[in-house]
């Protein structure tokens, strides 16, 4: 499951847009919670939506700045 959609092709796989210059490693994974972790150099955080809007790049379209809250049915359910 993931927490974000692009609004432009409902995909929900993205890639991030780093600096060209930056040589550091960057892995991206879901916690127990099912959120979008982000570990940089060893610091890790959540993305939020504005994280996404800004450094996401929809892997399906291409679309940058089209990302919204995602929570599919089935997640809701287990709650």
């Amino acid at each position: 499951m993931t927490m974000f959609r692009c609004k432009k092709c409902a995909a929900t796989e993205f890639k991030l847009m780093l600096q060209p210059a930056f040589e550091g490693k960057v892995d991206i994974a879901h916690n127990e919670n099912q959120e979008v972790v982000i570990r940089v150099e060893g610091k890790e955080f959540l993305a939020d939506l504005m994280f996404m809007n800004q450094f996401a790049i929809c892997k399906e379209c291409d679309a940058i700045n089209q990302w919204e809250y995602y929570f599919p049915s089935d997640a809701a359910s287990s709650v």
